[in-house]
Protein backbone atom coordinates (compact mmCIF):
# COMPACT_ATOMS: atom_id res chain seq x y z
CA UNK A 1 0.00 0.00 0.00
CA UNK A 2 0.91 3.76 -0.46
CA UNK A 3 -0.45 6.56 1.90
CA UNK A 4 0.69 10.29 1.25
CA UNK A 5 1.96 12.90 4.27
CA UNK A 6 -0.50 13.60 6.51
CA UNK A 7 -2.49 16.50 6.37
CA UNK A 8 -6.11 16.99 6.70
CA UNK A 9 -7.25 15.94 2.76
CA UNK A 10 -4.65 13.37 2.72
CA UNK A 11 -5.75 12.04 5.98
CA UNK A 12 -9.43 10.72 4.58
CA UNK A 13 -7.73 9.31 1.41
CA UNK A 14 -4.90 7.35 3.76
CA UNK A 15 -7.88 6.33 5.82
CA UNK A 16 -10.26 5.28 2.96
CA UNK A 17 -7.40 3.31 1.66
CA UNK A 18 -6.39 1.54 4.88
CA UNK A 19 -9.97 0.51 5.78
CA UNK A 20 -10.10 -1.67 2.07
CA UNK A 21 -6.28 -3.33 3.59
CA UNK A 22 -8.35 -4.17 6.66
CA UNK A 23 -11.33 -5.68 4.68
CA UNK A 24 -9.25 -7.75 2.38
CA UNK A 25 -6.55 -8.58 5.82
CA UNK A 26 -9.61 -10.26 7.08
CA UNK A 27 -10.13 -12.43 4.70
CA UNK A 28 -5.85 -13.02 3.76
CA UNK A 29 -3.73 -12.15 6.68
CA UNK A 30 -0.64 -10.88 5.95
CA UNK A 31 2.24 -13.28 6.67
CA UNK A 32 4.74 -10.45 6.53
CA UNK A 33 4.09 -6.38 7.09
CA UNK A 34 6.89 -3.97 5.44
CA UNK A 35 6.80 -0.49 6.48
CA UNK A 36 8.89 1.56 4.83
CA UNK A 37 10.43 5.03 5.14
CA UNK A 38 13.42 7.08 3.82
CA UNK A 39 16.26 7.07 6.77
CA UNK A 40 17.89 10.41 5.10
CA UNK A 41 14.26 12.36 6.11
CA UNK A 42 13.83 10.79 9.77
CA UNK A 43 15.38 13.51 12.33
CA UNK A 44 13.99 15.27 15.49
CA UNK A 45 10.92 17.14 13.41
CA UNK A 46 10.12 13.53 12.45
CA UNK A 47 6.35 14.24 11.53
CA UNK A 48 4.71 10.67 10.53
CA UNK A 49 3.08 10.15 14.19
CA UNK A 50 -0.72 10.81 12.90
CA UNK A 51 0.21 8.15 9.91
CA UNK A 52 1.33 5.98 12.70
CA UNK A 53 -1.68 6.38 14.62
CA UNK A 54 -3.82 6.24 12.01
CA UNK A 55 -2.32 2.43 11.03
CA UNK A 56 -2.85 2.04 14.60
CA UNK A 57 -6.38 2.98 14.70
CA UNK A 58 -7.52 1.19 11.33
CA UNK A 59 -5.71 -1.74 11.61
CA UNK A 60 -5.37 -2.42 15.62
CA UNK A 61 -2.21 -2.35 17.48
CA UNK A 62 -1.31 -6.03 16.49
CA UNK A 63 -0.65 -4.99 12.75
CA UNK A 64 2.86 -3.90 14.39
CA UNK A 65 3.68 -7.25 15.73
CA UNK A 66 4.99 -8.92 12.77
CA UNK A 67 6.14 -5.58 11.25
CA UNK A 68 10.13 -4.60 9.70
CA UNK A 69 10.92 -1.56 9.31
CA UNK A 70 12.76 -1.40 6.21
CA UNK A 71 14.50 1.84 5.95
CA UNK A 72 15.48 2.64 2.29
CA UNK A 73 18.17 5.77 0.99
CA UNK A 74 20.57 4.07 3.31
CA UNK A 75 23.80 4.42 1.46
CA UNK A 76 24.70 7.73 3.33
CA UNK A 77 28.08 8.75 3.84
CA UNK A 78 28.39 9.45 7.53
CA UNK A 79 31.53 9.23 9.64
CA UNK A 80 29.82 7.60 12.59
CA UNK A 81 26.90 5.42 10.66
CA UNK A 82 26.07 3.11 13.78
CA UNK A 83 25.16 5.96 15.45
CA UNK A 84 23.18 7.85 12.69
CA UNK A 85 21.53 5.09 11.97
CA UNK A 86 20.63 4.07 15.82
CA UNK A 87 19.22 8.16 16.46
CA UNK A 88 16.77 7.75 13.70
CA UNK A 89 15.33 4.16 14.45
CA UNK A 90 14.96 5.22 18.04
CA UNK A 91 12.61 8.40 16.65
CA UNK A 92 10.56 6.16 14.63
CA UNK A 93 10.58 3.68 17.18
CA UNK A 94 9.24 6.03 19.88
CA UNK A 95 6.49 7.12 17.83
CA UNK A 96 5.37 3.25 17.55
CA UNK A 97 5.27 3.28 21.05
CA UNK A 98 3.19 5.95 21.44
CA UNK A 99 0.85 4.71 18.59
CA UNK A 100 0.51 1.48 20.63
CA UNK A 101 0.50 2.44 24.01
CA UNK A 102 3.38 0.29 24.60
CA UNK A 103 7.13 0.22 24.92
CA UNK A 104 7.83 -3.20 24.77
CA UNK A 105 7.47 -3.50 21.26
CA UNK A 106 11.08 -3.73 19.55
CA UNK A 107 10.34 -3.86 15.35
CA UNK A 108 13.27 -5.10 13.16
CA UNK A 109 15.30 -2.76 10.75
CA UNK A 110 16.09 -3.74 7.83
CA UNK A 111 18.69 -1.32 5.85
CA UNK A 112 18.31 -0.74 2.04
CA UNK A 113 19.75 1.11 -0.95
CA UNK A 114 19.04 0.18 -4.80
CA UNK A 115 21.00 3.54 -5.69
CA UNK A 116 23.23 2.49 -9.01
CA UNK A 117 26.20 4.52 -6.84
CA UNK A 118 25.87 2.23 -3.88
CA UNK A 119 28.56 0.08 -3.36
CA UNK A 120 29.00 -3.03 -4.74
CA UNK A 121 30.40 -6.23 -3.63
CA UNK A 122 32.22 -8.85 -6.66
CA UNK A 123 29.28 -10.89 -7.29
CA UNK A 124 27.28 -7.44 -7.74
CA UNK A 125 25.34 -7.25 -4.48
CA UNK A 126 24.33 -3.70 -3.26
CA UNK A 127 26.94 -2.97 0.04
CA UNK A 128 26.44 -0.73 3.06
CA UNK A 129 28.16 1.68 4.82
CA UNK A 130 28.98 -0.43 7.70
CA UNK A 131 29.94 -3.33 4.93
CA UNK A 132 26.28 -5.38 5.03
CA UNK A 133 24.80 -7.08 1.68
CA UNK A 134 21.41 -6.17 3.21
CA UNK A 135 19.51 -8.62 0.33
CA UNK A 136 20.29 -11.51 1.75
CA UNK A 137 19.21 -10.58 5.01
CA UNK A 138 16.55 -8.85 3.76
CA UNK A 139 15.10 -12.17 2.32
CA UNK A 140 16.01 -14.41 5.21
CA UNK A 141 14.24 -12.60 7.65
CA UNK A 142 10.38 -12.15 5.34
CA UNK A 143 11.05 -15.68 5.53
CA UNK A 144 11.85 -16.42 8.93
CA UNK A 145 8.97 -13.97 10.01
CA UNK A 146 6.54 -16.11 7.58
CA UNK A 147 7.67 -19.73 9.27
CA UNK A 148 7.34 -18.74 12.51
CA UNK A 149 3.77 -17.21 12.04
CA UNK A 150 2.99 -20.91 10.80
CA UNK A 151 4.34 -22.26 13.53
CA UNK A 152 2.27 -19.96 15.71
CA UNK A 153 -0.93 -20.64 13.98
CA UNK A 154 0.00 -24.98 14.61
CA UNK A 155 1.01 -24.66 17.97
CA UNK A 156 -1.93 -22.41 18.62
CA UNK A 157 1.18 -20.46 20.76
CA UNK A 158 -0.13 -18.48 23.71
CA UNK A 159 2.14 -15.79 26.00
CA UNK A 160 1.31 -13.61 28.58
CA UNK A 161 3.34 -10.53 26.88
CA UNK A 162 0.89 -8.26 25.64
CA UNK A 163 0.58 -5.36 23.76
CA UNK A 164 -1.05 -1.91 24.45
CA UNK A 165 -2.90 -1.02 27.68
CA UNK A 166 -3.97 -3.42 30.11
CA UNK A 167 -7.20 -3.20 29.47
CA UNK A 168 -6.67 -4.10 25.91
CA UNK A 169 -3.70 -6.39 25.16
CA UNK A 170 -2.44 -7.73 22.23
CA UNK A 171 -1.19 -11.10 22.35
CA UNK A 172 2.65 -10.97 20.91
CA UNK A 173 3.07 -13.24 17.60
CA UNK A 174 5.93 -15.88 17.90
CA UNK A 175 8.19 -13.78 15.72
CA UNK A 176 7.97 -10.92 17.58
CA UNK A 177 8.71 -12.38 20.64
CA UNK A 178 11.93 -13.87 18.70
CA UNK A 179 13.07 -11.30 17.06
CA UNK A 180 12.85 -9.49 20.56
CA UNK A 181 15.60 -11.48 21.54
CA UNK A 182 17.95 -9.81 18.61
CA UNK A 183 19.93 -6.88 19.09
CA UNK A 184 18.14 -3.99 16.93
CA UNK A 185 21.51 -2.32 16.38
CA UNK A 186 22.71 -3.69 13.02
CA UNK A 187 25.60 -5.58 12.82
CA UNK A 188 29.56 -4.44 11.59
CA UNK A 189 30.82 -5.52 7.98
CA UNK A 190 30.95 -9.29 7.58
CA UNK A 191 34.33 -9.53 8.23
CA UNK A 192 34.05 -8.41 11.93
CA UNK A 193 31.40 -10.53 12.45
CA UNK A 194 33.33 -13.71 11.08
CA UNK A 195 36.06 -12.67 13.50
CA UNK A 196 34.38 -12.55 16.56
CA UNK A 197 32.49 -16.15 15.69
CA UNK A 198 36.32 -17.04 14.92
CA UNK A 199 37.40 -15.70 18.18
CA UNK A 200 34.37 -17.54 19.59
CA UNK A 201 34.76 -20.90 18.74
CA UNK A 202 38.36 -20.57 19.67
CA UNK A 203 37.17 -19.68 23.15
CA UNK A 204 35.20 -22.60 23.39
CA UNK A 205 37.84 -25.30 21.70
CA UNK A 206 40.25 -23.77 24.74
CA UNK A 207 37.69 -24.67 27.32
CA UNK A 208 36.75 -27.67 25.98
CA UNK A 209 40.73 -28.76 26.22
CA UNK A 210 41.11 -27.47 29.19
CA UNK A 211 38.14 -29.40 30.55
CA UNK A 212 39.76 -32.88 28.60
CA UNK A 213 43.25 -32.14 30.54
CA UNK A 214 41.36 -32.06 33.94
CA UNK A 215 40.12 -35.56 33.51
CA UNK A 216 41.33 -38.69 35.38
CA UNK A 217 43.25 -41.07 32.90
CA UNK A 218 42.69 -44.63 32.42
CA UNK A 219 45.08 -47.48 31.01
CA UNK A 220 44.39 -49.26 27.43
CA UNK A 221 43.90 -52.77 28.26
CA UNK A 222 44.52 -55.71 26.22
CA UNK A 223 42.07 -58.56 25.37
CA UNK A 224 44.05 -60.53 28.28
CA UNK A 225 43.94 -57.66 30.63
CA UNK A 226 40.46 -56.66 29.89
CA UNK A 227 39.14 -60.74 30.45
CA UNK A 228 40.95 -61.27 33.75
CA UNK A 229 39.04 -57.98 35.28
CA UNK A 230 35.68 -59.26 37.21
CA UNK A 231 32.27 -57.96 35.48
CA UNK A 232 31.40 -55.07 37.55
CA UNK A 233 35.32 -53.65 36.41
CA UNK A 234 34.63 -54.73 32.99
CA UNK A 235 31.45 -52.63 32.92
CA UNK A 236 33.24 -49.66 34.91
CA UNK A 237 36.21 -49.90 32.35
CA UNK A 238 33.96 -49.56 29.15
CA UNK A 239 31.80 -46.86 30.83
CA UNK A 240 35.06 -44.54 31.42
CA UNK A 241 35.58 -45.30 27.57
CA UNK A 242 31.86 -44.01 26.78
CA UNK A 243 32.77 -40.75 28.99
CA UNK A 244 35.75 -39.82 26.44
CA UNK A 245 38.40 -40.12 30.00
CA UNK A 246 42.06 -39.37 28.75
CA UNK A 247 43.72 -42.89 28.15
CA UNK A 248 47.45 -43.55 28.04
CA UNK A 249 48.83 -47.47 26.72
CA UNK A 250 49.99 -49.47 29.64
Amino acid sequence: MWMDQPSPSTTRKNRKTLMSIKRYAKKRPPDVVLYLDRLDMIDMRYSDYPLLSLITEVLGAAIWLNTILVMTHSSIASVKYESYVGQRMDVVQHYIHQAVSDTKLQNFVLLVENHPSCRKNPAGEFVLPNGQVWKPQFMFLCVCTKVLGDVQSLLRFRDSIGLGQPSSTQTASLPHLLTGFLCRRLPSGGDEAEKEIDELMDSELEEEEDEYDQLPAIRILGKARFEKLSKSQQREYERLHRLGFRSYNA
